[in-house]
């Protein structure tokens, strides 16, 4: 009897460290916002060109080749060309943004059921909840749930070809701000958009606006109602705060989804095999 209570007190203490592995392992993750990726630059369209082409990716393996700023002549680039070139930058950063996401989302839902539980939470949990209150700008549960979520790709597409006439324009080019982000307190002696370190960080900009502005609570609202099926198409008829041209800008980021058939990145996925910073 005495073995057998050793025996499930052994394994409980096992399982609880387990556990709390897991918990801090994603914290850290979650915390520093990084992920395993290749960081690049490079000067010049057609070199860039030659580097993707010498990749061998599918929709289910997409390499982490980050792509820090566009090269100064990537308007000059053919437009059939450059939209294609455009979606290969953008979408292993939009891959990786969401992978971040949605470990974050993952991490909220397990804390949410303990809360609701009445069980105690680790001290990682802890602080990873009160970060998450900070980043996303409230201390409820269930509506860090709905703002810490994953946002379509094909929608993080469209919005950055409409905001940025797909990598062409001055913002994009010469500030990596592809989705027309203005400077909250305009300066006379600064630009009218954010100017942003590298295009990655732009994305992140463009994601954490849409989960905690108040202009797209109803966006936030019906993506959780979505689950995990997210119809990029539905959701962008909730973002006509996005743009002056309101109803007309819903229309032109429907257009661009569709004829340019972004749905088929929604489903992509970053290549797991582990890839340093260089």
């Amino acid at each position: 009897m005495l073995r057998q209570k050793n025996f499930f007190i052994k394994y409980y203490i096992g399982i609880s460290l387990l556990f709390a592995i897991v918990i801090v392992s994603i914290s850290c993750i979650i915390f520093k916002r990084t992920y395993k990726v290749f960081m690049r630059n490079t000067n010049s369209t057609e070199q860039l060109q030659k580097t993707f082409n010498a990749m061998h990716n599918d929709c289910e393996n997409i390499e982490p080749y980050i792509i820090t700023q566009l090269p100064k002549d990537f308007g000059k680039y053919p437009i059939n060309k450059r939209k294609k070139l455009f979606i290969k930058i953008l979408l292993p950063i939009a891959l990786s943004v969401n992978k971040q996401l949605k470990a974050e989302n993952t991490l909220l839902i397990s804390i949410n059921k303990k809360i609701k539980m009445d069980k105690t939470l680790s001290r990682s949990e802890y602080l990873f909840l009160e970060k998450e209150k900070k980043n996303y700008k409230t201390n409820n549960v269930c509506q860090l749930i709905k703002r810490a979520n994953t946002v379509p790709v094909s929608l993080m597409l469209a919005q950055a070809a409409a905001e940025s006439g797909w990598g062409s324009s001055k913002f994009a080019i010469y500030y990596n701000n592809i989705y027309g982000i203005h400077r909250k307190h305009q300066d006379a002696e600064k630009p009218i958009v954010m100017i942003y370190k590298n295009l990655k960080d732009a994305t992140w900009s463009y994601v954490m606006n849409l989960n905690t502005n108040a202009a797209y609570k109803d966006f936030r609202d019906t993506r959780y109602k979505m689950g995990k099926k997210q119809d990029p198409y539905a959701l962008a008829g909730y973002l006509n705060m996005y743009s002056v041209k309101r109803s007309r800008y819903i229309t032109i980021i429907q257009n661009i989804i569709s004829a340019n058939g972004l749905r088929e990145y929604d489903n992509c996925r970053l290549s797991v095999r582990k890839v340093d910073y260089k």
